[in-house]
């Protein structure tokens, strides 16, 4: 996969062939606070995500708070990960938002996409790709037949 990386919190991707965690620092500030001339100064990146579990989240989750005022941390989230590695992305996910979405006024904004490779991409990923939406959780799923996508965003609990 090729990815251009704007912002402040690092990718983490997990292998699911050794429970390892790598990270990949973004390259460029936030998107927009930066006026970008010719785009071919933008660096691209690749990662092979076979076996892998790529999660991409602000800091609202790292540093939302789960207990009293015990914040999450990378740490916490890569325990949540490697507990739950058995899971579907979706399910991953699920798991370290309720972790998060524990009271009435949340700190900051809980934002995470997860990506995993599935199989070999022989076509187009919109080809064969369907979307889900649930307003009561806010969950887009986009499930093709060899990528799955999840991505999560409450920026405020109402």
């Amino acid at each position: 996969m090729e990815f251009v990386n704007f912002g402040h919190e690092s990718i983490m991707c997990f292998n699911n062939d050794d429970n390892s965690f790598s990270y990949i620092k973004a390259d460029r500030p936030p998107l927009g606070l930066l006026h970008i001339k010719d785009s071919s100064t933008i660096k691209t990146s690749k990662i092979n995500l076979k076996n892998k579990k790529m999660f991409i989240y602000t800091d609202g989750v790292t540093e939302g708070y789960i207990d009293g005022e015990q914040e999450f941390t990378v740490k916490g989230v890569e325990k949540d990960i490697l507990k739950n590695s058995s899971l579907t992305i979706k399910e991953i996910i699920d798991s370290i938002v309720n972790k998060l979405n524990n009271r009435d006024n949340l700190r900051d904004d809980i934002t995470i996409m997860g990506l995993q490779w599935l199989k070999k991409l022989s076509y187009s990923l919109f080809d064969k790709s369907f979307f889900w939406f649930s307003s009561s959780s806010s969950i887009i799923f986009n499930r093709a037949e060899d990528i799955t996508l999840v991505f999560f965003s409450n920026l405020s609990k109402s």
